[in-house]
């Protein structure tokens, strides 16, 4: 494997592509302007939440979230760093991230609590993603309210490299 300043690096590096991680966009949850956040993460289906400690995070509300997305003219990388909560009982169910038309770009299966990253390419031109709580027949999880705290969600530009439509 190559390494990178002391770091292997388990996939191939593409010719020509480039994350351009200094124009990340989406406003930063944790330390962001907390009326930005809000705005993106607008109500009913985002509560932005402070805990005790200062960390601030989005919660979903219901069983779908949807995050609008900046214009963007080129193919991007989405990162969403987020913490699932089990259900009491320990039913599993999937946390599913899809693009605009409904087309499935991540899922997570949940069976206990923890930190995740979620991390998919977005087509440029894309307006939206939504976050799809299920239970694992398909059927909406309308009983996982605030179970889903998103801490950190980053779309990055991809330069020079992938278009997809």
């Amino acid at each position: 494997m190559p390494v990178d300043e002391g770091v292997f690096i388990d996939l191939p590096e593409l010719p020509d592509v480039r994350l351009d991680f200094q124009n990340a966009q989406l406003p930063e949850i944790e330390d962001g302007d907390a009326d930005v956040v809000k705005q993106t993460y607008a109500s009913p289906d985002w509560i932005y939440y402070e805990e005790a400690n200062g960390i601030r995070s989005v919660l979903n509300s219901g069983a779908v979230g949807r995050i609008p997305l900046p214009e963007a003219s080129t193919t991007a990388l989405m990162l969403i760093r987020f913490y699932a909560v089990a259900r009491s009982d320990g039913t599993p169910y999937l946390v599913r991230f899809l693009d605009q038309d409904g087309g499935e770009l991540s899922h997570h299966l949940i069976c206990q609590s923890e930190s995740r990253l979620a991390r998919f390419l977005v087509a440029s031109g894309a307006a939206e993603i939504s976050v799809r709580l299920e239970n694992l027949d398909g059927a909406l999880a309308n009983d996982l309210h605030v179970h889903i705290r998103i801490g950190v969600a980053r779309l990055i530009p991809i330069n020079n490299g992938l278009e997809l439509h």
